[in-house]
């Protein structure tokens, strides 16, 4: 007879130990009520408080919230879950006395962000329901507290040091003004720009004179030119000799005079564009100085506003309320669980049985064909 599974033999088995099963279930299922009669009871309580914006973000960026910026959000965790804030709430509602504050507080409290929102939750587990909801309460209201003051906090740090740059930036322009005034009361460069117009105005006077006693000593050379030629009295060929010499001396001292006031009017000139220059720069110096104090200026004055407008805000939307089921043990779970364990065990068990009994079965009929074949 060849080896297979019959399956209505299989079910067949099983109704016939249908008994075993419901014994060994309904005693897995009893004795896990038992226990979690037994067990004593714990309860958790539940408060949720919302991460918001800063108040001062722009509205239509506050809607586009990114993945990151929600990831960041974890950081509030610490907030809730730090060991000086528990210790506190250890104190105050005479919490186990003997174990550490660590070890306590892990078993305890429990702070969780949902994913991919701005909810924190707080949660405590203890055996007296009233004390649950207490301290998760005392929790989540210091936690919102610990946020408003570091965020107080590191205003008040930024507003001294944006205060101290205003400081800086008022004395910088004080400097400048100075600078500037200065430059400006010296009047140097009305004095130089006067000096340099008087200087053309005589270059221009000497050049018309230059090109007089020029025009002049051609005349009286012109004049020798003749006289030379012709029959002059002697005193007169002297006289005009000597009338050439000093148009030639008159028009020496003329290019002498010319060539000092061109020197003189490249200094005064070099000295009135370095002056101006300077004008320029300290002017140019009070200017970016203004602009820099009223830029730390405005800083300063959005800083000085209301505070927690920069930071996020921790807001309790719901302080919890007393749980009037206990969390551990969960009666309808572990009953659940103890009756599909068992039940899985139970048809395992009997499975086992069958395929051992199905063996000795066609072990038995083997021998059986064996021995009838050897009487033949």
């Amino acid at each position: 007879m060849p080896d297979f599974f019959d399956p209505i033999d299989y079910l067949t088995y099983l109704r016939r130990n249908w008994k075993f099963a419901a014994i060994a279930i309904g005693t897995a299922v009893g004795l896990t009520a038992i226990a979690c009669f037994a067990l004593p009871k714990q309860y958790t309580a539940t408060a949720t408080l919302l991460i918001e914006p800063p108040s001062g973000m722009d509205p239509r960026g506050a809607t586009a919230v990114s993945a990151i910026y929600l990831e960041s959000l974890k950081a509030y965790e610490q907030f809730a879950a730090s060991d000086s804030l528990f210790e506190r709430a250890r104190e105050k509602f005479h919490l186990e006395e003997g174990s550490a504050t660590e070890s306590l507080r892990r078993r305890v409290v429990r702070v969780l962000k949902l994913p991919d929102t701005k909810v924190l939750q707080i949660r405590v587990t203890l055996t007296d329901p009233k004390q649950a909801q207490a301290l998760v309460q005392f929790l989540a209201e210091e936690t919102a507290a610990l946020n408003r003051s570091v965020a107080k906090q590191s205003e008040h740090e930024a507003l001294a040091e944006v205060r101290s740059q205003v400081a800086e930036a008022g004395a910088q322009v004080a400097r400048a003004r100075e600078q500037f005034n200065a430059a400006d009361a010296a009047g140097a460069e009305g004095v130089l720009a006067d000096e340099v117009r008087d200087l053309t105005d005589l270059k221009g006077r000497l050049n018309e004179q230059l090109a007089e006693a020029s025009t002049t000593l051609a005349e009286l050379s012109a004049r020798a030119a003749v006289q030379s030629n012709g029959f002059a009295p002697a005193d007169s060929r002297e006289s005009l000799q000597q009338e050439i010499a000093g148009a030639r001396a008159r028009e020496t001292a003329l290019k002498g005079q010319i060539a000092t006031v061109n020197r003189d009017v490249s200094s005064k000139a070099a000295a009135l564009a370095a002056a101006r220059a300077r004008a320029d720069r300290s002017r140019d110096d009070l200017r970016a100085a203004e602009t820099a104090f009223e830029a730390v200026s405005r800083r300063a004055n959005d800083l000085a506003g209301p505070t927690g407008l920069r930071t996020e805000q921790l807001r309790i939307i719901d302080p919890g309320i007393v749980p009037q089921q206990p969390s551990f043990p969960n009666l309808p779970l572990f009953t659940a669980l103890a009756l599909l364990i068992s039940a899985m065990l139970c048809l395992a068990w009997l499975s086992l049985r069958y395929g051992l009994e199905q063996q000795r079965v066609r072990s038995a009929r083997s021998e059986f064909k064996v021995a009838r074949s050897g009487g033949r």
